[in-house]
């Protein structure tokens, strides 16, 4: 009944005189309208077919969530090809509309928005929570940045002014993403989200956990508690209910720094589980009680819907609507893979208290070592194979949740215990290894992996890895053989960017500052000797990965924001690990990546119909009921460039020679003859200037 009544929705909208109008709204079609489990409620057709005098009525309106543009593609159903790119906008009613909403865009090529290239027009209802996502198409592909704006039916409300960046073809010299990961919007300010709209990128890849599930006094809500009351959780429940979910969608948009991040750059983003809840896989998750929380497919419904309304991003296959994993081409530099390793069909934690082994060690090892486990599904592993064996470029790049690499400990007597990443790749061998394999059979090289959830830093050769049961542990170790030092055996590598606001595990156990990092000073050497492949680790720093890639190599600065407590802050891009062409392995390189050409500047942010900051659920919805492996990361050296186009550090250091200074503007910075430095040592320096930056105990 519930598919006729849908299938007669939209044949009701196809004969209506404003089907095209709701129709251009794509949060209208994906990704529910072949789902109707999953089906919203269709506007009034009728009663909205009276004409356009109607609608040119309607309320004031205001644009306080800001805009973006996502997922940019090639439209090759035009010759030449040309680019398309997906515009997003929310509209919030002063008061409840009686009927749908109009609402204006337009294109061009400059900030001022006087060279209009493209205009068009759509319509928003309640439906939809007042969301507006718009495929924009007829773009000039190779990088070409273009201004875009939303205003109201008579043009006298508008937007802010977004800037959008199309895809780069043919001959690549470069290319360069933001990377970021879990926002936790009571945890602390978006400084990294801000910092990113200085920078010049080709798109920011948001690896999930844009947003948090929990109330007020979950989990790292302290600042919100004892500092800025406006960050509190909005609504101020777990999110589990559909206008839950889109209240807390809302809320995130508001943050200054996001505002800007999204005006500023094209985005292509993935969830991860906190976006539905804690530690969710494909059929439950930790935090979802279904004898208080209802069924768990209509929550991950409900948070797919809010997701798809509430983010710029295209829906990939309407009769999947759970697929996010799609891919992204640079021309012949770069190939892009964006992955779901979370919702779409892993398989269940060992360490889920649902799980009938958790309370084993035994049993969790056999299952989380047997073959064929997935946190993928097969469906996706195979595109993934396929994108791997046909891509011409000269590097894959693959954009997924949780950390690839190996991330264990054997633990120490009274220091740390036996420790596994159930929740990670080491949580799925036999899906790791398979992929791995199939780089080692295809001699597929130059492959990125890029990775988040962990709230800390890692750079990670990929070798094969011999757990238990595995073709290396009992038929040939050949194939895992790996030297450390020269890299040999590694088959990809790997760039995980640390946390926006959310607390690295140090910090939850010992709180921020000096406990965290006397904890990271202690672990770090656990880690590292446990797990030879990591390159790198900083444990609590918050901030971003900026990748840049030429033919040559590919570079991941680690961007470090030098707060999260107070919105003025400097950034630190110096902590940087390469990889050359055809190596795969990193070496820690130290000093900035060069700057590409510079970008057209955005246009400016501010505007007075997007306030800064709000944490009042949005007119038009309901409430809801009821230290580094060679390079410590206790640190207390300064940050050194600003949140004004981040340019690196510029310290001050007193002589010649690898000495830390401890008068320095970078305290225990080892500096080379040059003056350039090596690293942030808490010791002393390497032996000799420009020496592998390594510190001596």
């Amino acid at each position: 009944m519930a598919r006729l009544l849908l299938l007669a929705a939209i044949t009701l909208l196809a004969a209506s005189p404003l089907a095209a109008e709701y129709a251009e709204n794509m949060n209208y079609q994906s990704p529910l309208t072949t789902r109707p489990d999953l089906a919203r409620s269709p506007p009034d057709y009728e009663a909205f077919s009276s004409g356009r005098k109607l609608l040119q009525a309607g309320p004031a309106i205001a644009f306080n969530h800001g805009v973006a543009s996502g997922d940019p593609g090639i439209d090759n159903s035009v010759s030449p090809f040309q680019a398309s790119v997906i515009l997003w906008t929310r509209v919030t009613p002063a008061s409840a509309p009686s009927g749908p909403i109009t609402v204006n865009y337009k294109v061009a090529t400059d900030a001022g928005m006087t060279n209009v290239v493209m205009t068009g027009s759509t319509l928003t209802t309640g439906d939809v929570d007042y969301t507006v996502k718009v495929t924009v198409k007829g773009l000039t592909l190779g990088g070409v940045f273009y201004y875009y704006q939303f205003s109201d039916a008579s043009g006298g409300v508008s937007s802010l002014v977004g800037r959008l960046k199309t895809l780069q073809q043919g001959d690549v010299s470069n290319v360069r993403f933001a990377v970021v990961s879990c926002s936790n919007f009571p945890a602390g300010y978006f400084n990294a989200y801000r910092s990113i709209a200085d920078q010049n990128v080709d798109l920011v890849l948001h690896l999930g956990d844009y947003i948090y599930e929990y109330k007020d006094g979950g989990y790292a809500t302290t600042f919100a508690d004892t500092v800025d009351a406006t960050r509190k959780p909005a609504p101020d429940v777990e999110i589990v209910q559909l206008v839950d979910y889109r209240i807390r969608h809302a809320q995130y948009k508001t943050d200054e720094g996001s505002l800007a991040a999204h005006a500023a750059h094209t985005w292509v983003t993935v969830w991860d589980d906190h976006e539905f809840t804690n530690n969710a896989w494909f059929g439950g998750a930790e935090n979802h009680q279904p004898a208080t929380e209802g069924d768990w497919f209509v929550r991950k419904a409900n948070a797919l819907r809010a997701y798809f309304e509430w983010m710029p991003i295209a829906q990939v296959d309407p009769n999947d609507p759970f697929r996010i994993f799609r891919s992204f081409n640079f021309g012949n530099l770069v190939d892009l893979t964006m992955l779901d390793t979370r919702i779409y069909g892993r398989q269940q934690q060992v360490d889920d208290p649902f799980f009938y082994g958790v309370n084993s060690t035994a049993i969790q090892e056999q299952v989380r070592t047997s073959p064929g486990r997935t946190i993928m599904g097969d469906t996706q592993e195979q595109y993934l194979y396929a994108q791997l064996t046909s891509s011409q470029a000269k590097w894959r790049v693959i954009g997924q949740q949780v950390i690839f690499g190996q991330f264990t400990s054997a633990g120490r007597a009274g220091v740390l215990p036996p420790f596994v990443s159930y929740d990670a790749w080491d949580g799925y061998a036999d899906n790791r290894d398979r992929i791995l394999a199939q780089l080692q059979s295809g001699k597929i090289s130059n492959t990125i992996f890029l990775s988040g959830d962990l709230h800390s830093s890692v750079a990670n050769d990929l070798p094969r890895f011999a757990y238990p049961n595995s073709y290396c542990a009992t038929v040939d170790p050949t194939p895992c053989a790996y030297n450390a030092t020269t890299g040999a055996g590694s088959l990809a590598v790997e760039f995980l960017t640390t946390a926006v606001t959310s607390p690295s595990a140090l910090e939850s156990l010992f709180g921020p500052g000096p406990a965290a990092a006397a904890g990271a000073a202690l672990l770090t050497p656990i880690f590292a000797a446990d797990n030879p492949a990591q390159r790198y680790l900083e444990w609590n720093s918050k901030g971003y990965l900026l990748l840049d890639i030429t033919p040559a190599r590919a570079q991941g600065s680690y961007c470090y924001v030098s707060t999260i407590t107070s919105k003025t802050f400097t950034t630190d891009c110096s902590n940087v690990v390469t990889t050359q062409s055809g190596a795969n392995h990193l070496v820690r390189t130290g000093g900035n990546i060069p700057a590409p050409p510079q970008a057209p500047a955005p246009a400016p942010v501010g505007t007075t119909s997007a306030p800064t900051g709000t944490t009042s659920a949005p007119p038009g919805t309901t409430a809801a009921p009821g230290s580094t492996t060679s390079a410590p990361a206790a640190t207390t050296s300064a940050p050194v460039s600003t949140t004004s186009a981040p340019t690196g550090p510029v310290p001050t250091f007193a002589g010649a020679g690898p000495t830390c200074d401890a008068t320095s503007s970078r305290p225990n910075q080892c500096f080379n003859a040059d003056g350039t430095f090596s690293i942030c040592c808490p010791g002393s320096c390497p032996d000799s200037p420009g020496a592998e930056p390594v510190c001596k105990a």
